[in-house]
């Protein structure tokens, strides 16, 4: 949009006075609001947009947000093995018909009452329970009753040993596990696209130059040739000819212009930036030769790339849900000990000490056994369990074979990449002295208009062709990462923020500031 400002001059009302020129301006920025948003230019090397983009995009932050849970997950899942707490306190009405009496007796009971419950690492489950009871019976003094007992149960068929125990919490943790390898393939996956964005967006922007360059040579051949017609020493349909390729170069240069801008806001968008903001990135182009050592390459994957170590996670979990499995197919025999101590008397000091002592209590031992019969779906569990370990290996040994097949076709495609470069290197060098020469040749009158703009055209193919060149070796190189598992260590990310990740900070990563509002910041 563009607008005029015309300046009528009159000496009565200095219209044109610096005062109210600045008046007129400010009144036209108010009216104008947002369509006349102020541009503002913000440097950005690689490592800044990776950065920013961890810290602002909004996808990042649900993630870590998820991670919380995950957290708090597995906090709750260790918790097994420790000693859980129950008060309990009730109040009750009753209203007892009595035969003899031929009416209603009414009583109220109050109970307050605790337990302690602590289950051990081989299965076994320990209790302890006080209950101390008031019965208040209509026409007759409250009796109190106390009531302590100790009782531990232990499996020792099913449910026994701290394999099976312990299964429940050893595959929390390795749920936690598996949410960690998550975002860290999420996290390397970010920074390819803004890698891969940045990179796009610098190709867009030597596209411009290259285009303004042509652009520029085009007109002064104009120029050149205009003159070479005057001086009688060039035909006007080979003026001609140059006047078209001038308007095939402006054409070229709005097509590279636009696309620059769609490169711009692509990136602007997962920075969370706001789309007035100019990026002047800062990165070089920097290029070394490749030195890929296949061995090396595998080893490295197979260490740290995470869906292969997620994948060995399930074969571990599998295997322990086989093992529990199995253990599901034993007899439920248990060992029952208990130990209580009772008392009941008028006043409630009373009630305590008619429990008596310690080796005055009742206590029981036993042994119980449960045995299914008819019931296929333990059965079934097992065969299932069975099914899933085995799909999990082959998995495994799948993604094995597919890694290697990666790393080899990744070292080749860098290999050739680095040829290719070379090979633009040298044919953009090539068709600039081959331009050149034309050039002196077309002055000399021994070369037509003709072939200096086949071999302009040819010098814009070669310059792009050489700066793709050099943007599509980086980005091998940039896969290569990905697949190896080392993004994050080589752009030397954490996996979790300096302030951590818990439900404490959880307002953190709660993004509600406007897209203005949080887009205004970064590394100028």
């Amino acid at each position: 949009m563009q607008f005029n400002l015309i300046y009528f001059y009159n000496p009565a009302i200095y219209l044109c006075s610096s005062r109210n020129v600045f008046v007129l301006l400010l009144v036209a920025a108010n009216l104008l609001g947002a369509s006349t948003a102020i541009a503002k230019e913000v440097n950005l090397t690689l490592k800044q947009a990776i950065d920013r983009a961890l810290t602002h995009n909004i996808s990042v932050q649900n993630q870590y947000l998820s991670r919380i849970s995950d957290k708090v997950a597995l906090e709750t899942a260790e918790q097994e093995f420790e000693p859980q707490y129950l008060i309990t306190v009730g109040e009750q009405s009753n209203s007892v018909y009595s035969s003899t009496l031929a009416q209603h007796e009414q009583n109220m009971q109050t109970s307050v009452g605790g337990s302690i419950r602590l289950k051990n690492k081989l299965g076994g489950q320990l209790e302890l329970n006080a209950v101390q009871q008031k019965s208040d019976y209509e026409g007759f003094e409250p009796q109190y009753g106390s009531t302590l007992t100790l009782a531990y149960k232990q499996p020792l068929l099913r449910g026994s040993g701290s394999k099976v125990a312990g299964a429940s919490l050893r595959q929390a943790k390795w749920q936690e596990l598996s949410q960690q390898l998550n975002m860290q393939q999420f996290l390397t996956e970010v920074i390819g696209q803004v890698v891969m964005q940045y990179r796009s967006y610098q190709l867009a922007l030597h596209a411009m130059k290259i285009s303004q360059h042509s652009f520029q040579r085009a007109q002064h051949q104009v120029q050149t040739n205009s003159a070479l017609v005057e001086a009688g020493r060039l035909s006007h349909s080979e003026y001609v000819q140059s006047r078209a390729a001038l308007a095939n170069q402006k054409l070229a240069l709005k097509r590279a212009e636009n696309e620059l801008d769609q490169a711009r806001l692509l990136l602007l968008q997962t920075l969370r930036m706001e789309e007035h903001t100019h990026l002047n990135l800062t990165e070089p182009l920097a290029v070394s030769a490749p030195n890929l050592n296949l061995a090396r390459l595998v080893t490295t994957g197979l260490k740290n790339r995470p869906d292969y170590l997620q994948a060995q996670l399930s074969v571990r979990s599998n295997n322990l849900n086989l093992s529990v499995a199995e253990d599901e197919q034993n007899w439920d025999l248990s060992l029952n000990l208990s130990y209580q101590l009772m008392g009941s008397e008028g006043h409630f000091n009373d009630s305590l000490a008619y429990q008596g002592h310690l080796n005055q209590g009742d206590y029981s031992i036993g042994l119980q056994v449960n045995i299914p019969i008819g019931d296929k779906s333990k059965r079934q569990s097992l065969y299932n369990a069975q099914i899933s370990l085995y799909q999990s290996q082959n998995t495994l040994y799948e993604l094995e074979n597919k890694i290697r097949l990666e790393l080899l076709n990744s070292k080749r495609n860098i290999e050739t990449g680095w040829e290719a470069l070379q090979l633009a290197k040298s044919y953009l060098t090539l068709t600039r002295e081959q331009l050149s020469l034309e050039q002196e040749k077309l002055a000399a009158g021994l070369s037509s208009n003709f072939h200096v703009v086949s071999f302009e055209t040819q010098l814009v193919d070669a310059e792009n062709q050489f700066i793709s060149a050099q943007i599509s070796y980086l980005n091998l190189l940039t896969v290569l990462q990905a697949q190896l598992g080392t993004t994050l260590t080589a752009w030397q990310i954490k996996l979790e923020p300096e302030s951590g990740i818990s439900v404490n900070n959880m307002d953190a990563y709660r993004l509600t500031a406007g897209w203005h509002q949080a887009g205004g910041s970064g590394h100028e």
